[in-house]
Formats: C-alpha cells, structure tokens, sequence
C-alpha cells in the first residue's frame, strides 16, 4: 500500500500537464468565442465552452461609463483568437478566474496598461511578486499618460461604482419617480465625449506597449500548418514522431529528500493535442506490472483531479489494455473514455539498476485521424545508442 501511494504522489505531478494543464498553474487552452464584458471571456475547450474572468483587474461595469469601451478593447484584443488560461480558482457562476495569454502577451495587464481596466488589489495574492509588480506598473504607467478612462480625471473604479449603485437604490423612495434626473448616473460618470470605443487607445500619441512579455504560444494554436518530425530528446532511450513547433519543458520535484525531473513535449496540432512525457524515479524493487498498474492509477488521478477543476461531469478511465512491451520495456496501450475528448495513451517502463524509468505518449483529438495513429505507432522505446556503446565496452 505504501508503494501504491508513492506512485500516484509522483504521477499526479508527472502527467498534471497533460491537456496544457500545469501544476503551479493549472492552464487550459481554446479559441475566444465570446467577450462577456471588459473583464470576462468565454473560450471553447474541448467542445465545450468555458467562461474566463480575467484575473486581479476589474473593468468599468456594463452601465458605467467606459464599460463600453472596455468591452470592446478586449475584443479587439482576443475575439476569435487562440488563448491559453492560467486559472487560480472558479468563482460564482462556475467562472474560472484565471490570466489570460495571447500572442505572448499577458491580456489582463495589457488591460490596465490601456487604461480600459483598474489593477483589482484585493486579489493580488493570486500573482506572483513580479507580476503584482508589472499589474502596479502598468496602472501608474496608464494613469500618467492619460490613457483610456484616466482621461476624465474622475474615473471611478467599479467597486465603488457598485457601492454607489447600491446605496442610490436602498435610498430611493418607493413612491412613483416623476423626474428622470433622480435616475441620472453621477455626474462623473458620464462618459467622455471624445472617448468611443475605438479611440481608447489614441491617446498620448499612440498605441501603448505591453509591459509583460510572455512565451511564445504558437506551440498551442492549432490553426498552424505544421510539419511532421521524429523527437528524440538528448539522453533519452525513445523517439517519437510529433507535429513541429510544440513545447519542450522540464521541471523538478522534490520528494523523500531527493530532486525528480519530469520532463514533457507538448503540442496542438489541429483539433489534437498530443503529449510526450518522460520521467526517471528511484526504484523501490517493485516488478514491471506492478509499477504500470500503479502508473496507470496515477496517471488517471492526475489527470482526473485537473479536469476536477473546470467540472466534476467529467472522469477519464483507461480501458481496453493492449500489450505494447518493446525493447525491454514493458508497454500497455489504453484507450481513454469519459473524457471532455476521446483519447489514447501509451504507457512503458522499466527497471534499471536503481532507477525507473517511464514513458507515455499520449493524443486526445477531436476526429481520429491519420495522424492519431501515425504519432502513436511511431513510438519506439529500448537502449539509447550511447547505452549500446557502454554496454559492449563493458563486454
């Protein structure tokens, strides 16, 4: 029991990136179908579509002047294009509550940093120190320069918009109102004349340039036409072929006092999203069976506990087993249902010396193409040229 523990403790870190979800920030990925309000997406994943606030900002409410034009900055910012989520939390409604990144830029400072958004403090304990930093900057940098609602000098942030709303209406007699002007937002409210929804940005001489950078996320966007190529990573006893242009990545745990490296390729590649991920982890003298059975637990619980966070409808399993065992490793096939999307995973392992080592190839698509084989098929697992070397110097 203990070692079946051990296992799923490693595999839920290992395989929490599948689908681009990651652990120090579970992510999803999709195409922006709808824009909400000037703080509020809804993105389609995975054929379903899923509503995004964009996170520590808060934009003009709907009613409120500039609401408007906040609205229409982030659709001219994101509509119709391909995004990537780094969601904190679900809020009312389901909502995630996350970053949202396009084009390498961080969308919700970019936001701030047009003035078309305040920066939200009260949830800043979501970023981190350097982003809390550049989220400040790009408001005292959109504040100096006038930009967007800093033009009025009275702009009011939408907290205390609400606040004011709230208190308007628990003072409002319930008599008949015979004026309109008891109705009549406050005065500084108002939008400016000159300020529409396509000006926003024109102001101070130009169009303002965001402060954060990201990565590059063409790795995810599956409109790119992409080659086809065989990926073997340096060191390592496997190659695979795999769309070109996707994302190669490690990262290190620390467990039982030691530092594990997980180590990934990820890419998108139409209506598919294929991932390749290899680890090596100390061997407790399990068998091979025993550590697949283990691995496929892990694997399920990793992948099952970040779906968990966008719905609870959903609970992937692995079944109809197929044995795949190659070059000394042993390898089983499974097909993944109960999915948001039907995919496949293929699993190998094997003992050496002191250490394990692990290898799944895993494809979740839309359609099973050509492709969905073609990457799956391509696995080839055994001793590395190096090793072979080694081996017969020995000999």
């Amino acid at each position: 029991m203990k070692i079946k523990t051990r296992w799923v403790a490693v595999f839920v870190f290992a395989f929490s990136f599948l689908v681009c979800q990651q652990v120090k920030a579970a992510s999803i990925a999709g195409k922006v179908v709808e824009v909400n309000e000037g703080d509020e997406i809804t993105i389609f994943n995975l054929n379903r579509n899923v509503r995004i606030k964009l996170m520590a900002i808060d934009a003009p409410e709907k009613d409120q002047a500039f609401g408007a034009a906040a609205k229409q900055h982030l659709f001219d910012l994101v509509n119709d294009k391909f995004v990537s989520v780094e969601y904190q939390g679900v809020g009312q409604r389901s909502i995630l509550i996350g970053r949202v990144l396009a084009d390498g830029n961080d969308i919700c400072a970019q936001m701030v940093r047009d003035g078309a958004a305040w920066f939200d403090a009260s949830n800043q304990n979501l970023l981190t120190q350097e982003q809390r930093d550049i989220y400040y900057q790009s408001e005292q940098a959109a504040r100096s320069e006038k930009r967007g609602l800093w033009q009025s000098g009275d702009a009011v942030a939408p907290w205390e918009f609400v606040k004011a709303q709230e208190l308007k209406k628990a003072s409002t007699p319930t008599a008949v109102v015979t004026s309109g002007n008891l109705n009549e937002p406050p005065k500084h409210s108002r939008p400016v004349a000159e300020l529409t929804s396509m000006g926003l940005l024109r102001t101070s001489g130009g169009v303002a340039r965001p402060l954060a950078s990201l990565e590059n996320m063409s790795w995810a966007d599956g409109s790119i036409s992409r080659s086809w190529r065989k990926f073997q990573a340096s060191g390592e006893n496997f190659s695979v072929m795999v769309p070109d242009g996707g994302k190669e990545a490690e990262q290190e745990l620390s467990y039982d006092g030691r530092t594990l490296k997980t180590s990934y390729y990820a890419v998108i590649d139409g209506t598919s999203v294929y991932h390749v991920a290899w680890l090596k982890v100390p061997s407790v003298g399990e068998t091979d069976a025993v550590a697949m059975q283990n691995m496929v637990r892990g694997f399920l619980a990793g992948l099952n506990e970040s779906l968990g966070a966008l719905s609870h409808s959903f609970e992937c399993e692995a079944s109809d087993s197929r044995n795949i065992s190659s070059g000394g490793f042993m390898g089983r096939e499974y097909e993944l249902t109960g999915c948001p999307a039907p995919g496949i995973v293929r699993i190998y392992t094997k003992s050496m010396g002191d250490q394990r080592s692990f290898l799944s190839a895993v494809v979740f698509f839309k359609d099973e193409t050509e492709n969905v084989q073609r990457f799956l098929k391509s696995v080839s697992v055994g001793a590395s040229k190096s090793e072979v070397k080694k081996t017969k110097t020995a000999q």
